[in-house]
């Protein structure tokens, strides 16, 4: 905090942990909740259809499979050496499909994402061995998100169930979260593939030298696969073959599904 001059905070200096209180708003009428959006509440109350939650992801996830970003990602994950024990895909931070604001859009995107690596991961993967399991993080879900989701094939898990999953086997896939994802990873395991998004020093998902040295010396050089309105900049890392796993923290993880 100290070494950043453009995000220096005399106050963070001290003590870098600070509170933040997450309310939820209701309308004395009738209890309804009131959604917040970029710190303005609405009048409306939030009233989510779950057909029309289950037709925008559709209709998202099929205009998504015609974009260059998911050509790109499908090339990738088809020509690259991968890591053969590849179980599972976690996202983190992608938001809420069913929020009834513009930006809906980029997390229906995000998460098609999701079944876009699974796709090609699967199509690697011999009749014998099981399919890859898909499984999302973010307090944002609701209940529709949750049954949308788990009909598509991704299974959501409240924290902090999803770093419990994270192990070397894994894909994981974190875009604009508001904790610092690439440093709990960095004490659990080494993914097999990591997808996240640019890293800005005075945001909520900073690198440390830890993270540093995680990448430098275990994965590939990253490769940009989302472009920055949708997905930040994010770029794809995969762990390299020669690359051993003695300094990796955890790499068991729970058995979400049962």
């Amino acid at each position: 905090l100290i070494c950043n001059i453009h995000g220096f905070s005399p106050r963070l200096a001290y003590c870098s942990t600070s509170l933040i209180y997450h309310l939820h708003v209701h309308r004395i009428s009738d209890g309804a909740l009131v959604h917040c959006i970029d710190g303005r509440f609405d009048k409306a109350p939030i009233d989510i259809d779950p057909e029309h939650a289950r037709h925008d992801f559709s209709t998202g996830v099929q205009a998504w499979r015609e974009t260059e970003e998911c050509m790109r990602i499908k090339t990738l994950l088809a020509t690259e050496p991968l890591p053969a024990s590849i179980t599972k895909i976690i996202a983190f931070a992608l938001g809420d499909i069913a929020q009834p604001r513009s930006r809906q859009a980029r997390s229906i995107c995000q998460h098609a994402m999701i079944l876009s690596v699974r796709d090609a991961l699967d199509r690697r993967r011999g009749p014998d061995q099981p399919a890859i399991r898909c499984f999302a993080q973010d307090p944002a879900y609701n209940d529709v998100d949750e049954k949308v989701l788990g009909e598509a094939g991704i299974t959501v898990l409240g924290d902090p169930r999803g770093f419990l999953e994270v192990d070397d086997a894994t894909v994981v896939i974190s875009i604009s979260p508001n904790i610092p994802v690439r440093q709990i990873v960095a004490d659990i395991a080494r993914p097999a593939v990591l997808m996240w998004d640019m890293c800005f020093v005075c945001k909520t998902d900073p690198e440390s030298s830890r993270v540093q040295r995680m990448v430098w010396d275990h994965y590939t050089e990253p490769v940009p696969v989302g472009e920055k309105e949708m997905f930040g900049g994010t770029s794809m890392y995969i762990r390299r073959t020669d690359a051993g796993l003695a300094e990796a923290g955890q790499t068991g993880g729970v058995d979400a599904a049962e």
